[in-house]
């Protein structure tokens, strides 16, 4: 039996062993700690350069996974260092620490510099393996780049302004200089120093020197700034005038312990301040021999401070009179323009300048026009000092524009006013129509047989004929608006009028037209023919007005002549084929008219079918055939077209499913959304719905839309296009390149592919403009992590040219065209097109 000693010695041991065992456990437990969850990246590997652990730090910064890595460190490093990488490796297994400043390429294809260092591992005198840390420093190469930006830019606007900037250390008689501060004095920055402040006195004027020493002293013992003008001598002799402005900095102590400030070489600008002096008294003298009239007013006295001689000429006051009497502008401009005088008075006040013309009575009662400039000065305090103007008289230019007006805006011959009047006037009615809610009509008035009549008795006497027609016309409508808009046509505007006074007035301009005309000796006989539309009731617009009328008018032409027509919708043969063909669409829809063909998405590389696009068509009882190109853009302008994919999402669904059942292999299959679908809340339901009650993977379905959909979208687009996103479904940017082809909505949005738009394919290779832009798109698109796909694929050199261009998918002719479901089916068994269009 062990003695009680040999016991107690035993258990002594046996808890120390325990202890150690415990504290070693905690000691490699904080090592993991500090090791996982240190935010800096860190590794280790084994003499063999292979991975033994990496903390999350270092998966975050990398992307990979330790057995991704494990066999291949080399992975993640730039290809052009990874030699210089494996030197510094076998340097650290040799027992040598190393830094290198190395670019890694993360797993997404990103590039960042990095500082890696690498500490040998030792263990009992022995290298087993390699500590390392990396150290993201991409942004420290920002903060480097953005410093020297800094001083750059700092340098350049001292360079710009002539400004140099000093420290002046009076302890220690140190004067530092910028870089300007050289350039004042003529000096060299790379040869010279900052001279002393004795050797700075050298180059200032020997009148000037002693102010330069007072102010060091003032801010040395009062601790005073300073502000004034002194005259230097460049290293070259030459003379300059700079403002100098100083700074005493003072301690906590209050003691002042150095100088800064800034020197600005004005001379230039003093220069420049004198020959502005000069100029202005020779401004005087050419003012005064002006036909214009140059003035300025001092707003705190409101006097006159000067105003050129032309003055007496144009109004016959004396310039005395101005000076002394301060409302004489109120006499002279015309009563019925100086009521808009305050108004332009207040603009004036508020900084901004003013051009008007007024009338001004002369004193010998002649009224004559002019036109004011007045420009406000506004002094460095920002306030309204003094107005600067000038005064031009301008009644024969206005007499002219009068003329010129009236030659522009009316018929030579009638004198009534012309096409380009007639439009401005419309133009103006319908504005004012939509302000006041109220109605009017357009007329178009065409003169029948006239060319029969201009052609038998000559163009003179037609040109009589159409005085009289124009003066008959005038009789009739009195006040309303006539205008001969060409030939023997005419258009009238008659506004503040019921349309039963309308017909009366149409009717009466047929009865006039039919009395006989008696011209030169010679009667002659004509009728009219008149179109009426309506605002708005025909028309919110001139085009659709203008259109409508004269709509009516070949109406009014094509049943006998000699009457009026006022406009009905059912006129126009399009009018009435849209209605019925938007009313046709309605019903097809109930009756399952409708069908969709699909077109295949094909694998470049592969030549495979990966998907295809959905597309509507439509077979009439009765018209037969009706294209697509016919009725969407019918049913775009009318709600139809949200109906129309609602049954497209809903049908293609189904036909998912079916094919599931079947056990075909599906592809994602793609839908052209509108704009105005898009904009609709229940688009999302709607999708939702149909894929849940037919079991269908969103990624099965896709949808395309139209960058007009993009522009300037509300937020019920973005939130539907997230949410669509969310629950899988992809989406497709079609027909890119030939609207806005914006990089902005490629960024906002979630896209998953671009399409390029076929009249770029059809141009491919032949045209090198598009090949070039081709190359882009795909480039671009691929460099965002988009797939491309090539639409209107037809010749196999098109085909070549995508393939060598890295294009991931194509639809067209050249493989496939729009095919039933049936043969679709086919291709989908088979993996390959049956067909090939």
């Amino acid at each position: 039996m062990p003695s009680l000693v040999e016991t107690s010695t035993f258990n002594g041991i046996k808890n120390t062993e325990d202890n150690l065992k415990d504290e070693l456990l905690r000691t490699e437990q904080r090592y993991k700690s500090l090791f996982h969850n240190n935010p800096t990246p860190i590794f280790t590997m084994n003499s063999s350069f292979m991975l033994d652990s990496c903390n999350d730090a270092f998966y975050i910064l990398t992307g990979y996974l330790i057995e991704e890595i494990h066999d291949n460190f080399h992975t993640f490093i730039r290809k052009s260092q990874q030699a210089y990488t494996t030197d510094c490796m076998k340097k650290a297994i040799s027992g040598e620490a190393n830094q290198l400043n190395i670019f890694i390429v993360n797993k997404q294809g990103k590039e960042i510099e990095v500082l890696l260092s690498l500490i040998p591992i030792t263990v009992n005198e022995r290298i087993e393996g390699i500590y390392g840390v990396i150290r993201d420093i991409s942004q420290l190469r920002i903060y480097e780049k953005n410093l020297s930006f800094i001083e750059r830019s700092l340098n350049n606007a001292q360079y710009i302004a002539n400004i140099g900037s000093w420290d002046y250390d009076p302890h220690n008689d140190k004067l530092y200089w910028s870089k300007q501060m050289f350039r004042i004095f003529g000096l060299d920055e790379k040869t010279n120093t900052a001279p002393s402040m004795e050797q700075y006195l050298k180059y200032v004027h020997h009148d000037d020197r002693l102010r330069d020493i007072v102010a060091i002293q003032d801010a040395m013992e009062k601790k005073k700034s300073f502000n004034y003008e002194s005259r230097i001598f460049r290293k070259d002799g030459m003379k300059r005038i700079v403002k100098i402005q100083g700074n005493p900095i003072i301690d906590n102590e209050g003691n002042v312990v150095k100088i800064i400030g800034n020197t600005h070489d004005i001379t230039e600008q003093k220069e420049a301040n004198q020959r502005l002096v000069d100029n202005e008294k020779q401004a005087r003298i050419i003012f005064n021999n002006l036909d214009e009239i140059i003035w300025s007013i001092d707003i705190s006295s409101r006097k006159v401070i000067f105003c050129s001689n032309g003055f007496e000429q144009l109004f016959g006051y004396c310039l005395d009179d101005l000076i002394d009497e301060r409302q004489l502008w109120q006499k002279v401009i015309h009563e019925e323009d100086i009521k808009g005088i305050p108004e332009k008075l207040i603009t004036l006040s508020q900084g901004n300048q003013l051009k008007f013309e007024c009338r001004v009575q002369h004193t010998s009662a002649e009224v004559r026009w002019i036109e004011i400039k007045a420009l406000p000065i506004i002094d460095d305090l920002g306030d309204f000092i003094r107005v600067d103007g000038i005064i031009r008289d301008i009644t024969e230019k206005k007499k002219l524009d009068a003329k010129m007006h009236h030659i522009a805006h009316h018929d030579h011959l009638t004198n009534l006013p012309n096409r380009r009047s007639f439009d401005i006037k419309l133009h103006e009615l319908i504005h004012h129509a939509k302000k006041t809610k109220s109605i009017f009509s357009v007329f178009y008035l065409d003169i029948d047989r006239f060319k029969h009549v201009n052609d038998m008795l000559g163009h003179n006497y037609g040109d009589d004929l159409l005085k009289e027609i124009s003066y008959r016309l005038k009789q009739v409508l009195q006040s309303h608006f006539i205008a001969r808009t060409s030939g023997d046509e005419f258009a009238v505007l008659l506004h503040d009028v019921t349309e039963e006074e309308v017909i009366v007035f149409a009717h009466n301009i047929v009865n006039v037209m039919r009395q006989a005309f008696h011209i030169s000796e010679v009667e002659s006989y004509v009728t009219a023919s008149i179109g009426i539309a309506f605002y708005p009731k025909d028309g919110e617009n001139a085009v659709t007005l203008l259109k409508n009328a004269d709509t009516a008018l070949s109406f009014a032409k094509i049943d006998g002549k000699d009457n009026y027509k006022h406009y009905i919708p059912e006129m126009n043969e399009d009018s009435h084929n849209i209605y019925f063909l938007e009313k046709d669409m309605r019903l097809a829809l109930e009756k399952e008219e409708f069908y969709l063909e699909y077109q295949p998405k094909i694998d470049v590389k592969t030549k495979k079918v990966i998907g295809c696009e959905a597309l509507i068509r439509w077979t009439h009882p009765k018209r037969g055939i009706v294209s697509p190109a016919q009725f969407i853009p019918i049913a775009e302008e009318s709600d139809l077209i949200c109906d129309i994919g609602n049954w497209v999402i809903k049908k293609v669904c189904k036909q998912l499913k079916k094919w599931h059942l079947e056990g075909i292999n599906t592809v994602p299959v793609s839908i052209n959304i509108s704009a105005q679908h898009l904009l609709k809340t229940s688009l999302l339901d709607t999708i939702f719905t149909a894929l849940k009650a037919n079991h269908v993977s969103p990624s099965l379905l896709e949808l395309e839309i139209t960058e007009t959909s993009l522009i300037q979208p509300n937020q019920s687009v973005f939130s539907t296009i997230r949410s669509l996103k969310k629950l899988g479904v992809k989406l497709s940017l079609d027909d890119f390149g030939v609207g806005y082809s914006s990089l902005t909505h490629i960024r906002k949005f979630p896209l998953d592919t671009l399409k390029i738009d076929k009249s770029f394919i059809s141009k491919v290779p032949t045209e090198k403009d598009d090949a070039v832009i081709i190359s882009s798109i795909i480039e671009m698109a691929h460099g965002l992590g988009l797939t491309i796909l090539a639409e209107g694929v037809e010749t196999e050199e098109q085909l070549l040219f995508l393939e060598e261009k890295n294009c991931d998918h194509i639809q067209g002719f050249l493989f496939s065209k729009p095919i039933s479901n049936d043969h679709f089916k086919q291709a989908l068994i088979s993996g390959e097109l049956i067909i090939r269009g």
